[in-house]
């Protein structure tokens, strides 16, 4: 009988499997790792949106003279489907009017001034927008809801946000 000496075939097939298996299992482990990466950037960006929403709403909800709550219903000729709308207004007795409002896929805080129209009368105001904030992106359709309610003896604003299949709700006390 010879030596066998050097690799043989069997060995070598051996060490080519043992190879593929550490690859495919290193390759598993890293697709495991960035997907969860990647669900956790979405869940921070999801809580950073709602919480500056939050942020301007209690700024508003504190200071606020009059508040209205509106839905409007929203023909989309493309998928004939209808999406209602709702959006919030903050009303001054400075004429200063900010509103939350959901367009598209975005909720906006406007800040506007009710300006007087020369030579009207009755006086019509017209609405001079200041300031527009993009505060949250990826609300899903219908995502922004707001209802006004009474609780012991309080006004109260309850907001429901909707990202990316994650539901925020919020009740806020007016007037501090």
């Amino acid at each position: 009988m010879r030596s066998q000496k050097g690799i043989t075939i069997m060995s070598l097939a051996i060490y080519v499997i043992s190879f593929l298996m550490v690859t495919v299992l290193i390759g598993m482990i890293t697709t495991f790792f960035y997907r969860n990466i990647n669900m956790m950037d979405t869940g921070i960006s999801n809580s950073v949106s709602y919480n500056k929403l939050n942020a301007y709403m209690l700024n508003e909800v504190k200071r606020v003279d009059r508040i209205n709550v509106y839905d409007r219903d929203i023909y989309n000729d493309a998928q004939g489907t209808t999406i209602t709308e709702s959006f919030i207004t903050f009303e001054y007795d400075n004429k200063t009017v900010i509103t939350f409002v959901q367009n598209g896929k975005t909720v906006y805080y406007c800040k506007s001034t009710l300006m007087p129209r020369p030579g009207t009368d009755p006086v019509i105001y017209d609405l001079n927008v200041d300031d527009v904030v993009k505060l949250c992106e990826n609300v899903e359709d219908n995502g922004f809801k707001a209802v006004l309610s009474e609780s012991a003896g309080k006004k109260l604003v309850q907001v429901l946000l909707k990202l990316e299949g994650n539901t925020y709700t919020t009740e806020y006390v007016l007037g501090g």
